[in-house]
């Protein structure tokens, strides 16, 4: 039997981390949280996760490898990028993809957008373990996509590949994947 992982946003101090969780504590007035929970519904580990403003995790997937992944919009501007984000803050509300281990332990984690709301809803893993995501933006254009021009409340649809252990940084520090 599968696993259950449950994401959301809490208010409560207490009764979502356990022992050795990512964060223990909730950093502001309203924190994203995952629980991990087995077959039978007991609860395997949990960890809050936000920075000092509001986070609202939407919606959470697994990749082939059991790796958890957790999406949705934040007002933060700490504790969301870790481990050579795809993105940097930019000072709004802004979408956020993040990866856990099974075990629960934060792999890495990005912002997504620019500096208007860009809340990611949804997300899925192919079968080549790239996340896939949807969402909704206000001015974000693709060189070469699909839709390049304007339209009032567009869709997004964004498909990020991991570079397990063929990367190569470069001197202005961009990461590249190899093969």
């Amino acid at each position: 039997l599968k696993n259950i992982y449950i994401t959301g946003v809490t208010t409560h101090t207490q009764g979502i981390s356990t022992l050795g969780a990512h964060q223990i504590n909730i950093n502001s007035s309203q924190d994203g949280f995952l629980i991990k929970l087995d077959s039978n519904c007991n609860k395997t580990w949990g960890t809050y996760f936000g920075g000092n403003l509001n986070d609202d995790p939407y919606y959470c997937c697994t990749d082939l490898y059991n790796n958890i992944f957790i999406v949705g919009s934040t007002s933060s501007s700490n504790n969301i990028a870790f481990n050579q984000p795809y993105q940097s803050y930019y000072g709004a509300t802004m979408g956020f993809f993040n990866k856990f281990s099974a075990n629960g332990n934060y792999i890495y984690g990005s912002y997504y957008g620019g500096l208007s709301p860009y809340p990611i809803y949804n997300c899925h893993i192919n079968t080549l373990n790239n996340l896939i995501f949807t969402g909704s933006q206000i001015c974000l254009i693709t060189p070469n996509g699909w839709q390049n021009q304007y339209y009032a409340n567009p869709g997004i649809l964004a498909r990020f590949a991991d570079c397990p252990g063929f990367t190569l940084t470069v001197s202005n520090n961009q990461t590249l994947c190899l093969g």
